[in-house]
């Protein structure tokens, strides 16, 4: 190389397995670079630690709550709208089932069990209840 020139390089690191960190540091470790000139002399380059980086990851379905109300009256129905996301590339048929004893303190009318339809490969489908 030669005194002026820059040299960029890109490294991407990929776990060897996906086990999760053992303790509270997510530092991947440094980066350290050793180099010798014409002249013998050393150099040497660290870097500050490289913290992973934890990126969600989509699940194959995904529910978004669209419109809910601000506020209810006690006692009173009211409508809840969604969107299921299909991120699979395959189709996906989709049932509803309520515990409704794990609804407290909200009581549902009308069957706990519906089939809601079939949605297609990385497509959605909307849902009231």
């Amino acid at each position: 190389m030669s005194p002026e020139e820059v040299r960029r390089f890109l490294f991407e690191l990929v776990p060897r397995s996906r086990m999760a960190p053992t303790g509270k540091s997510n530092a991947l470790g440094k980066v350290e670079i050793h180099w010798k000139s014409n002249l013998g002399e050393s150099g040497h380059l660290q870097t500050t630690p490289i913290e992973q980086v934890r990126v969600a990851e989509k699940q194959d379905l995904e529910l978004v709550v669209d419109h809910v109300q601000n506020t209810v009256q006690l006692d009173t129905p009211f409508d809840v709208t969604f969107t299921i996301h299909n991120r699979t590339d395959q189709e996906v048929k989709l049932a509803v089932f309520l515990q409704v004893d794990h609804m407290y303190p909200l009581c549902f009318n009308g069957a706990t069990l519906f089939h809601v339809g079939t949605c297609r490969a990385w497509g959605s489908l909307p849902l009231s209840l």
